[in-house]
């Protein structure tokens, strides 16, 4: 499978019986086929020896019959029939009109003879000789004055003795009593002064092209799904690495499940489970754990496959996305499994695409997040030691450990600071808890009427009620003649508009305090009256329903999608205070998902059930969705350009 996937990336055209052909040849011809069907395995976990290793090395670049080929001692380890073989393979590539240098040491006299071309270098990298490697052994005899100089291979049995040579340019100085010195007889520099003579008496040799290597790479879509189906087969290949990834996500599931899983003395329901909204946080970091640590190793692993891979000039980018193909694969199958184990133990129904979807893309973010680590880290040992770093600030950011209005309690608008907006897990758990909120079965056809209804209800009772105690504060300092009476007219004013806007009304008079109260009053009244329609549209629903289906009906479907403690916590129903003033700015502190941002640039106070861009009005579930998706854009790309192989190159 190695020589085929490498033939594979080097012949686009070559028809798949005369490559499977082609590979079976090669792997005869190396002594290779006996073991065609094991695993390579890795110089640690051997399932090869290491003399098959090396001759599959040396096979996979001798398949894609490159113009120009270097060896680097590829028959060390070797036996002398397998080093024959090799050199005789190679030997054939040379009768193909290739060019092959091979770095040897202590070559037989078959695979010295074998050689066309011999390049000798001394200590310190000095070229000694270049030329016939049969006419060495006569050049250093000559050059150390041997009686046998001409003679150069065996009268007898025609063999050439290549340590002659290695024995002559090592020859040690002799003393004064003829006792051999630590002192070569001839140095590295001499020896080289002599070569160059010997160059400059014989002339350049001829220069050749270099020969067509017949190899027509497949497009960018093909080396995709060539890289794409190799690492899903070196994952099938391996049984513990399947087993675990299968179930990794249903253990955690149950684990998550049965912690979370509260139920009072009358039985468990969802509606009382106050451990609910604990399991949607948990959902998400494990979908963030699962994505992040699954993919660390990806990329650091082919390491040594990308190094040999670059030289073939194969595109780099479809290796990075079959590896993010893969990635949402694995997601998919784990988020999947996590859902069905974990939903079904804490009895939620009706919300499975919408859990997969979130959880989903929040994988597969973290999977990037992982091949950026895999790609930019040194060692397996650095990235695991990185991936706490990330995990925990998505555990403490994510909105629910660590209150946003907390860290940013002096906020006019309410909105998430700038810190909770660049945290991947907060937009997923946002997305989570309020979409299973606003999308449970028994909310879903009345959350429209509920969200107006709240606002009529906040407007009335919680901002006219603080705008009417300033202009009473107002009154009461102006009567005392206490200074500051002027600051409590300003917060009224500066807030007025949100009044007007609501009842569709202007204040049209003087900011005096009858005057005010009095408009106060009238729209009181109106946001009064239109909570009142709104109250009975929903009895109305609600008495069709129970008409249709039947008091117990309702009841169960309330008790069995729609939980208390989330409403609790989507609405901070714990706040003990309705608003609070923030430089002459009402601000309100409880009903974030029923309540409208002020900002119009998708920023929002965390639970809002939609955010604005401009006028339009998107919901909170895809509008987060969408920032997840961006964030998986960007690092993708960021992945596609590779900023570590592009800083090597700068500096």
């Amino acid at each position: 499978q190695n020589l085929w996937y490498t033939a594979k990336l080097c012949f686009d055209k070559m028809p798949e019986e005369e490559l499977n052909n082609k590979v079976l040849s090669i792997l005869k011809q190396l002594g290779l086929d006996a073991a065609k069907d094991l695993k390579v395995g890795s110089p640690i976990k051997k399932y090869i020896s290491g003399g098959q290793r090396k001759r599959l090395n040396i096979a996979l670049e001798l398949i894609r019959e490159p113009a120009v080929l270097f060896l680097d001692e590829p028959t060390s380890g070797l036996s002398s029939a397998d080093t024959e073989n090799v050199m005789g393979l190679l030997k054939d590539q040379t009768n193909k009109g290739k060019l092959v240098v091979v770095n040897i040491h202590q070559p037989s006299s078959e695979v010295y003879k074998l050689f066309d071309r011999l390049w000798l270098l001394d200590k310190g990298g000095y070229p000694v000789f270049d030329g016939n490697p049969i006419d060495a052994v006569t050049y250093f005899k000559r050059a150390a004055n041997y009686a046998d100089a001409e003679t150069s291979t065996c009268p007898a049995c025609g063999n050439v003795n290549p340590e002659v040579v290695l024995n002559i340019i090592d020859e040690k100085a002799l003393d004064n009593s003829g006792v051999p010195t630590a002192n070569r007889k001839t140095t590295p520099e001499q020896w080289h002064d002599m070569y160059r003579a010997s160059r400059i008496e014989g002339g350049e040799p001829e220069k050749l092209e270099v020969p067509d290597s017949g190899q027509r790479k497949p497009n960018r879509f093909k080396q995709f799904l060539i890289f794409l189906e190799r690492n899903i087969k070196s994952k099938l290949t391996n049984r513990q690495y399947l087993i675990i990834t299968l179930l990794e996500a249903p253990i955690l599931a149950v684990i998550c499940g049965l912690l979370t899983h509260y139920a009072p003395i009358e039985g468990y329901t969802v509606m009382d489970n106050k451990n609910l909204v604990t399991y949607f946080f948990m959902a998400v970091i494990v979908a963030t754990f699962l994505g992040m640590s699954g993919s660390a190793e990806e990329i650091i692993r082919d390491r040594a496959l990308l190094k040999r891979e670059k030289y073939l000039n194969l595109s780099y980018g479809s290796y990075i996305l079959s590896k993010v193909a893969y990635s949402a694969v694995v997601s998919l199958i784990q988020t999947a499994l996590f859902i069905i184990v974990g939903n079904l133990l804490m009895g939620l129904h009706g919300m499975f695409l919408m859990w997969w979807l979130i959880l989903f893309i929040t994988s597969l973010l973290s999977s990037l997040i992982g091949l950026l680590l895999s790609q930019c880290l040194n060692s397996v040992v650095t990235i695991y030691i990185s991936i706490p770093i990330l995990l925990i600030p998505q555990i403490l950011l994510c909105g629910l450990v660590v209150p946003f209005s907390d860290l940013n309690g002096k906020s006019t608008t309410g909105n998430v600071p700038l810190i909770g907006d660049i945290i991947p897990s907060r937009w997923s758990y946002e997305a989570i808890a309020t979409g299973s909120y606003c999308y449970n079965r028994y909310e879903k056809p009345f959350f429209d009427i509920d969200k107006e209804r709240y606002q009529c209800l906040f407007l009335s009772e919680s901002m006219i009620y603080e705008m009417e105690s300033q202009m009473e504060t107002m009154k009461s300092k102006m009567d005392k003649h206490e200074d500051g009476a002027e600051k409590h007219t300003a917060i009224v004013r500066k807030n007025m508009h949100i009044i007007e806007d609501a009842t569709d009304t202007r204040f049209e008079g003087q900011y005096t305090y009858q005057g005010v109260l009095d408009y106060l009053s009238q729209a009181k009244r109106t946001l009064n009256g239109r909570g009142n329609k709104l109250t009975l549209e929903k009895d109305k629903m609600i008495a069709g329903i129970i008409k249709e289906k039947g008091k117990d009906y309702l009841v169960s479907l309330k008790r069995d999608n729609w939980n208390l403690d989330l409403e609790n916590i989507v609405t901070n129903g714990q706040s003990k205070v309705l608003t609070e003033i923030i430089d002459d700015v009402i601000v309100p502190k409880v009903g974030a998902i029923y309540l409208d941002p002020v900002t119009h640039n998708g920023r929002a106070p965390f639970y809002s059930s939609s955010k604005f861009v401009g006028k339009a009005e998107i919901p909170t579930l895809w509008f987060d969705l969408g920032v997840l998706l961006i964030m998986s854009i960007l690092l993708t790309a960021i992945l596609l350009i590779n900023l570590p192989d592009k800083l090597k190159k700068q500096y």
